[in-house]
């Protein structure tokens, strides 16, 4: 193989070459920490929402005495937890597109396990009316959309 002029420099190397020429060592270092980002904002922003929310609470200045707010999840949190995770496996996979997909489906996960905490806990206080279960929307939701997110994404680091 001959020698062949890289960033200036001779090099008999392939791989270091290759690394020089797609500039791809440096950047995938940054995607897999993008990539813990993400599933770290997701798991901790779910546990989180897990954890602020109010559980059954009478409604205050409604004079009417059965009028109570039922929150098992702090929906705020947990849906900016999903936005945060998803953002940021994006912008994972603007370099390197295997991290960003693992960190979407630990977003996924984080989410389908708060979906799930919060359907159980509705099921449990007998607060149950079967249209909890929409939550699941989130996560779906969020697997659909961080598709698309990683798939722009890593278009874009591609061009």
């Amino acid at each position: 193989m001959a020698p062949t002029d890289v960033g200036g420099r001779v090099s008999n190397d392939p791989m270091a070459q290759t690394e020089t020429m797609t500039g791809r060592t440096g950047p995938r270092v940054v995607s897999i920490v993008f990539a813990v980002l993400a599933v770290a904002a997701a798991w901790l922003g779910t546990a989180w929402a897990l954890d602020a929310a109010d559980g059954v609470s009478r409604i205050r200045g409604v004079a009417d005495s059965s009028s109570y707010n039922v929150e098992f999840i702090e929906p705020a949190t947990y849906l900016g937890a999903a936005v945060l995770a998803t953002l940021l496996a994006a912008a994972a996979a603007y370099s390197w597109w295997i991290p960003a997909a693992a960190a979407q489906v630990g977003t996924v996960a984080a989410l389908a396990w708060g979906a799930s905490v919060d359907v159980q806990r509705y099921r449990d206080s007998d607060w149950s009316d079967g249209l909890e279960v929409f939550i699941y929307v989130v996560p779906i939701g969020t697997a659909a959309a961080g598709a698309v997110c990683l798939f722009l994404a890593w278009v874009w680091g591609r061009r």
